[in-house]
């Protein structure tokens, strides 16, 4: 048996009590959300103070992010998060035996989420991507270079017919109508 069937094995197990069920929730967002945090802002090369910076914050409010013991994370604190280290973040119920599984795969290096620039797998070399409107009012992405079998790709509206423009500078993110996202990309 692997150590993760082992681990996996031993959580399953152990769910079968409700307290810890419980108890293995709240630990698991206590625990990685500020393991998480101190990961990704170390294997950027990023002190406690030029993170605190890209978040308009002090260096003690992210010690505090840092800290297990912290607790006290809202939706806001995570979505401002996630621009500054460039990665998408996730959040979802989901049921016990998928979470098991995650827990007993967890490993340190899993923590550190790379950036998108450099995440693996993501960028296309030769392939040029533009915004276009629909008729709907949604905003989509094709490849611009795809030829006659451009493929459409529906893209996620953070509010009717806005895309966020990547250049976050601040708590907020600024927002640009997908036209214009379009007429900077030369589509």
């Amino acid at each position: 048996m692997t150590t993760i069937s082992a681990r996996l094995a031993q959580i399953i197990v152990s769910l079968r009590n409700k307290a810890y069920r419980d108890a293995l929730v709240a630990e698991g967002i206590d625990e990685h959300i500020p393991s998480q945090i101190r990961a990704m802002r170390q294997a950027r090369g990023w002190s406690q103070k030029e993170l605190a910076k890209r978040l308009d914050m002090t260096q003690h409010g992210v010690s505090r992010l840092e800290n297990p013991n912290y607790g006290r994370f809202t939706l806001a604190t995570l979505k401002r998060l996630a621009p500054v280290f460039d990665v998408a973040l996730v959040v979802r119920y989901v049921p016990f035996s998928e979470y098991a599984t995650w827990m007993a795969a967890l490993s340190p290096e899993d923590l550190a989420v790379p950036d998108y620039e450099h995440e693996p797998g993501l960028h296309m070399t030769g392939v040029h991507i533009a915004v276009k409107q629909t008729t709907n009012s949604l905003p989509i992405i094709h490849e611009a270079t795809a030829g006659p079998n451009v493929r459409y790709l529906p893209l996620p509206a953070m509010s009717r017919n806005r895309v966020i423009d990547r250049g976050y500078s601040g708590r907020k993110p600024a927002y640009q109508s997908s036209s214009n996202v379009a007429g900077r990309l030369g589509a």
